[in-house]
């Protein structure tokens, strides 16, 4: 987590872990700061997009999937809901039609 950041609420469903945090630095620092860390955790970032100050980010990890959305926490810093499937994605083989 960022420096000074805190964890607000954890929660364990049936498929996903989903972990709300909450931080002292803007949207844009937060997400340069988990940019690296999903590189270096060995995730491979698929895409990132923002769409009117909130961003969110989306990886995968063997058959697993991550998605992270920071946004504005309106004093300054950011609250960033990160939520990890726990379920594993398998390869759908093409149907064959007539």
């Amino acid at each position: 987590m960022p420096e000074g950041a805190r964890i607000e609420q954890r929660l364990l469903l049936p498929h996903n872990i989903v972990t709300t945090v909450i931080a002292p630095e803007p949207p844009e620092e937060v997400l340069d700061f988990y940019e690296q860390r999903i590189e270096e955790e060995g995730w491979t970032l698929i895409s990132t997009f923002e769409q009117g100050g909130v961003y969110t980010v989306f990886a995968l990890r063997g058959r697993r999937d991550a998605t992270l959305t920071i946004s504005p926490d309106g004093r300054g810093g950011s609250r960033i809901r990160a939520s990890v499937s726990r379920t594993e994605w398998h390869r759908l083989e093409p149907l064959d039609l007539p």
